[in-house]
């Protein structure tokens, strides 16, 4: 999760970038359910909430096929669904990644995530700095800032009328100024 204040927060898991150090399922169990239900997140900056408050409920008005018992249960069900997928992970990676799997989790986070933004950012003023239009898919919250910041001086950012922050993936358009008039 993308926080407002610049920081993240990782659900306790095998397949993010969890900075923990994970002994053995009951471990993880405990992290998990306390990071799910105790630990609270700003990602809007409209104060904290509790991390299982971000579910959304699964609506009927969206997909039909589903009934409203099954759109009362969604969110209930999420967890439980979230729960046993990152179980089952850590569950195998415990019995047959032995300690391995921390320290290759710790390399890969190091290397593809933990300066993404930046590195994004850095790749777009230069190699992209001469283009007049910029489209990103899946934009988080922070390196839409960064962008707008970033690109202040040649390009407008344009973001969707329906932005979410809530989601913090949202298709942006960094846009050169002057390239449209009106």
């Amino acid at each position: 999760l993308q926080l407002a204040g610049g920081g993240t927060a990782f659900r306790p898991a095998v397949g993010n970038c969890y900075p923990n150090q994970i002994e053995s399922l009951d471990d993880w169990f405990e992290k998990w359910i306390e990071f799910l239900f105790e630990t609270n997140v700003d990602l809007d900056g409209k104060g904290p909430k509790p991390v299982y408050t971000l579910l959304q409920k699964i609506k009927k008005s969206k997909y039909p096929a589903i009934s409203e018992r099954e759109e009362a249960a969604s969110v209930p069900l999420q967890v439980v669904v979230q729960g046993i997928f990152d179980a089952a992970l850590v569950n195998l990676m415990l019995s047959q990644g032995e300690a391995k799997w921390h320290e290759l989790r710790r390399e890969i986070c190091d290397s593809l995530n933990s300066r993404k933004n930046a590195r994004i950012t850095e790749i777009l003023l230069t190699t992209y700095r001469d283009s007049d239009v910029v489209f990103l898919q899946e934009a988080g919250n922070q390196l839409v800032e960064q962008l707008r910041q970033g690109f202040a001086g040649t390009h407008e950012l344009r973001t969707p009328r329906s932005y979410n922050h809530r989601r913090s993936q949202n298709s942006v358009m960094l846009l050169r100024k002057g390239l449209i008039s009106g």
